[in-house]
């Protein structure tokens, strides 16, 4: 049997050389900005990571003592809260007006509202 070289046709396609080009990989950010509070660098379209990390380890605290209640004491997780620091100068019991209090053991920061 004789096969005739000439005319088989492969289907394999040929050897993709380069899809992307070497020069568009990595291109350098130009929208940085400073932070105004911590100093560090952070993109035009974003809030500061360092700064972030703060608000959310605060805010993390709080929520880990909403969530610890006793209900064999009668207490409901259902009431109103309220956030109080250590340089807050109210001294209440646990529980005033139907609102449960919630004691953090940091100074209250400038961004955290009294009042909400």
């Amino acid at each position: 049997m004789l096969v005739n070289w000439d005319t088989m046709i492969f289907v394999l396609s040929k050897k993709q050389t380069r899809k992307f080009s070497y020069t568009r990989l990595l291109s350098p950010t130009k929208d940085l900005v400073a932070c105004t509070s911590c100093g560090s660098l952070h993109q035009m379209s974003t809030i500061c990571g360092q700064c972030y990390a703060k608000i959310r380890e605060l805010t993390n605290e709080i929520k880990r003592k909403m969530m610890f209640y006793n209900p064999y004491k009668g207490e409901a997780q259902d009431k109103e809260v309220i956030v109080r620091f250590s340089n807050d100068n109210v001294v209440d019991d646990g529980v005033v007006n139907g609102k449960r209090i919630i004691e953090i053991e940091k100074e209250r920061p400038t961004w955290f509202k009294k009042l909400f």
